[in-house]
């Protein structure tokens, strides 16, 4: 695929009334993703994907008529759009603490006390996807970024697809392996529950710090993976509570997965009322955002 070069003089550096800064925030699905800034100094990040590949030009275009219609806090929303001769520019929100993967490298596993109301965010963003007709189909921490407060936002909507019937059959295979439903990874026809089962990988790796079905995963490969997910051998660590592993047993089941309103009833999600968001901000700045939501 024909991703653009990470050299900033391949980008002009005007683009719109943005400007281009020469900081990469890393790769979505079909570009790479700089930081921009408007002329008041506030920040964005601007996906650049090229207009010379046919297959990343459509999928970047299906992607911004996607988020255009999807309205929501835990979405990612798209700012600005410029198509140039080379490069379609994309211009959304900038959440200033990275993603989720990203941040659980440099600090280390969530306990469930802080997982709690990310898990809160993901299953409102997801499940308005549902309500709206959308599967995200790439569900996964890397696709999960966050501010210095704890606000999500689900981003690249790249692979997702729109669909007019809840049961109406799926039979697109993206997504990441070790995050993907069997349906995927077996290539199946599937509904929308695929993404309930990316979210389960996505908690499980939050609590654990490794993947269910690949624990070891720079080692596992492709065929391991789908070996351990065909004999579904699920096995949670000790320090899991005994709601957190009823939760997950009924994200990660072959089918028949749990529905958006018995996730919101389970006694774990219910408990993220009294759960702190994680935050990096001081005491003071928590205090003020607590008095916001009051």
């Amino acid at each position: 695929m024909d991703f653009p070069t990470r050299r900033m003089e391949a980008f002009p550096k005007m683009v719109g009334p943005y400007e281009i800064l020469n900081q990469d925030i890393g790769f979505g699905s079909t570009g790479v993703v700089k930081l921009a800034q408007d002329r008041f100094g506030a920040k964005f990040a601007v996906k650049i994907v090229s207009q010379r590949d046919v297959q990343l030009k459509n999928e970047a275009l299906r992607e911004i008529a996607i988020l255009r219609s999807l309205r929501h806090r835990n979405i990612i929303e798209i700012k600005h759009v410029e198509e140039l001769k080379d490069y379609i520019y994309i211009f959304t929100e900038y959440q200033d603490n990275g993603d989720l993967y990203s941040q659980m490298l440099r600090n280390g596993n969530f306990t469930e006390e802080t997982a709690r109301p990310i898990f809160v965010q993901m299953v409102d963003a997801l499940a308005h996807c549902h309500q709206s007709r959308v599967c995200h189909h790439d569900f996964k921490l890397e696709n999960c970024v966050i501010d210095s407060r704890g606000h999500l936002k689900v981003i690249d909507f790249a692979y997702a697809v729109e669909f007019d019937s809840p049961t109406k059959l799926l039979r697109d295979y993206h997504g990441s392996p070790v995050y993907s439903a069997p349906e995927i990874l077996f290539r199946k026809p599937h509904d929308s529950s695929v993404d309930i089962f990316s979210l389960g990988i996505c908690v499980f790796y939050m609590l654990a710090g490794y993947f269910p079905f690949a624990k070891d995963e720079e080692n596992t490969s492709f065929e391991q993976l789908c070996r351990n997910v065909r004999s579904f051998n699920l096995i949670f660590p000790a320090h899991f509570s005994v709601e957190v592993k009823d939760l997950l047993s009924k994200l990660l089941k072959l089918k028949d997965r749990v529905s958006w309103e018995e996730i919101k009833q389970h006694p774990w999600y219910r408990a993220s009322s009294r759960a702190p968001l994680p935050s990096t901000s001081t005491p003071a700045e928590d205090l003020m955002f607590q008095m916001d939501l009051a």
